[in-house]
């Protein structure tokens, strides 16, 4: 999927780049504006230069507007490509025994909605700082030199947030997942839920998981707010202390007041990613981690490829040594069973509870891969059969199933 939206996230990166560029109009014109209009009073040359800017900054609203619209269906596209392949790995992975319900899906949502709103825009402007840095630099040495430590500060401080804010928001997740997922279950079994009167009990195990959970993200969060308050105030305090150096140097006749302005909303455009990345970062560090998720879950239980298809099955069954143990568990469900059957012919399994029954089903259906042996379908492995060839020749209901007119 990410070979696919490769070009995608190029020609994202080319109107950030022209973006980046077309954000230097503003200080261009205040510069020719306060040096040469207002010094020779020549009216055409304001037109002259209000017409550039204003189809300048026509154009920067287009590109913005067509930056945002490619990230959106990339996210899009992105929902659609994987959801139904995400579905398919979180089936595997409860039969598996790895209880997942829809926690891919909430990742998949967070992956798509990161990408697809304006939280990913730092990423993609950030690269263009030294540049701005670098124009500073050229207006004046001295105004570099404020600019250069004020963003190095600023890198700063994102790295601070990242260090201290990262493990907490990381917590949090997992344990706001775990509590989803309980009630999820509760849900589902609503009836064994209320018959033996257990929402009491249940209520008190989520209410405890969700308050880990929010102390957790609070706790992470808070620290994040005074990172982005000191970060508020390092960046106004930089662009008055920039003006008021400006101003000095005006001065003392080293620079032009219309350079002074432009410094100044250089500044203010080349500190405002690393700004808007801290500001931005509990939406990375939760993609990062659902992104995480899903590439491990796919890993382990994604599509695989395939068997090549086989004939018509007859329905010659061989069960030779079969032997299951649930995960988790150190007591054998089933040991070495072992039978066969004809076409034709019909086997009821009876016993007490617990005894393997439902267990020895779901290995006859392939539902479940034994620990030894194997189960044959007309002399070929149930893992050798196409999955759409073998299911079209099974029936399965197991207890508690929807019936028909529930499923439709």
């Amino acid at each position: 999927m990410l070979r696919q939206v490769r070009g995608a996230f190029l020609a994202v990166g080319i109107f950030s780049f022209f973006l980046n560029l077309l954000y230097l109009v503003s200080p261009l014109y205040m510069l020719q504006i306060y040096d040469r209009v207002l010094t020779s009073g020549q009216r055409p040359t304001l037109l002259y230069l209000t017409i550039i800017a204003a189809v300048a900054l026509l154009v920067l609203g287009i590109l913005e507007a067509l930056r945002g619209m490619l990230l959106t269906r990339i996210g899009a596209w992105t929902n659609q490509a994987l959801s139904g392949d995400l579905v398919s790995a979180s089936v595997r992975a409860t039969l598996a025994g790895r209880e997942q319900g829809a926690q891919a899906l909430r990742d998949l949502n967070q992956v798509q909605s990161f990408i697809g709103t304006p939280s990913i825009n730092p990423f993609f402007d950030a690269p263009w700082v030294p540049v701005f840095v670098a124009c500073v630099w050229i207006l004046h040495p001295w105004l570099g030199v404020l600019a250069l430590v004020s963003a190095i500060v600023l890198f700063l401080l994102a790295f601070l947030n990242d260090r201290l804010t990262r493990k907490g928001l990381g917590e949090a997740g997992r344990l706001r997942n775990r509590s989803q997922l309980d009630a999820e279950r509760a849900i589902r079994n609503s009836e064994v839920v209320q018959a033996m009167a257990m929402m009491p009990a249940i209520l008190r195990r989520w209410e405890q998981g969700n308050k880990a959970s929010q102390d957790a993200n609070s706790t992470a969060m808070e620290r994040a707010a005074a990172i982005t308050g000191l970060s508020r105030f390092l960046r106004l305090g930089v662009q008055v202390g920039i003006l008021g150096l400006g101003a000095l140097l005006v001065l003392q006749g080293e620079l032009t007041a219309g350079g002074m302005i432009a410094a100044s909303i250089l500044l203010g455009r080349a500190l405002a990613p690393v700004e808007m990345s801290i500001s931005s970062w509990r939406a990375f560090v939760g993609a990062v981690d659902a992104y995480g998720r899903l590439r491990q879950l796919l890993g382990n239980f994604g599509q695989r490829s395939e068997p090549m298809p086989l004939p018509t099955p007859q329905g010659r069954i061989d069960v030779q040594d079969v032997t299951y143990r649930p995960p988790g568990s150190a007591t054998l469900t089933l040991n070495r069973v072992r039978f066969d059957l004809s076409p034709g012919e019909v086997l009821a399994v009876i016993g007490p509870s617990a005894a393997g029954k439902s267990t020895l089903c779901r290995i006859l259906c392939g539902v479940l891969e034994p620990l030894g042996g194997n189960v044959r379908l007309d002399g070929a492995d149930l893992r050798s059969w196409p999955s759409g060839q073998l299911g079209a020749a099974i029936g399965y209901l197991p207890e508690g199933a929807p019936t028909y007119g529930d499923m439709t």
